[in-house]
């Protein structure tokens, strides 16, 4: 019966590291006050061991006097901007637009070309998800994309209500 035996400890080796691996995802993480005000705004429903996931996916950059996005132009990648601000053309109209929005997002639902375009003055600092990244985890991690879409859709409803609020004060 050697065997059956060993196939038995290999099993069971097997269900302990699953077991610890489960429990290592469900331990709280301490994230830095900027990841944590993302999560808190747009991911508060998700865990911070798969919230965390999606942060490694993307990169840190900053950006300083120069145009981020063209009009028309093939856009690359999803950016949250985390210090700083932008400044958005939107029909003849300059929209500033602050930490913890979205850039790129309505490029990524559309045709791959910016709609509109997006300078940095100052100092702005961003994370940046690659469109190519993105479509990974579409295929591969489906619940995890769809948290992404739905940050998307939230941001992009809280810059129309900042954009009607804008307009009705003019």
């Amino acid at each position: 019966m050697p065997p059956v035996a060993y196939w038995a400890i290999a099993s069971l080796i097997i269900n302990f590291v699953q077991i610890g691996i489960l429990l290592r995802d469900l331990m709280p993480k301490v994230l830095p006050y900027d990841l944590q005000q993302i999560k808190d705004l747009f991911f508060v429903s998700m865990q911070t061991s798969d919230f965390i996931r999606l942060i490694k996916l993307s990169e840190r950059g900053t950006s300083r006097n120069k145009k981020m996005l063209i009009k028309g132009a093939p856009v690359e990648n999803l950016m949250l901007i985390t210090k700083g601000q932008v400044y958005i053309e939107v029909d003849e109209a300059i929209i500033e637009v602050g930490p913890y929005h979205f850039i790129g997002e309505m490029s990524y639902f559309r045709d791959g070309k910016a709609s509109t375009t997006i300078y940095a003055r100052e100092p702005v600092d961003y994370l940046s998800w690659s469109y190519s990244d993105l479509r990974r985890l579409q295929e591969n991690k489906p619940p995890l994309f769809m948290k992404m879409v739905e940050a998307m859709g939230k941001d992009i409803i809280l810059k129309m209500l900042n954009q009607n609020k804008a307009s009705k004060v003019l």
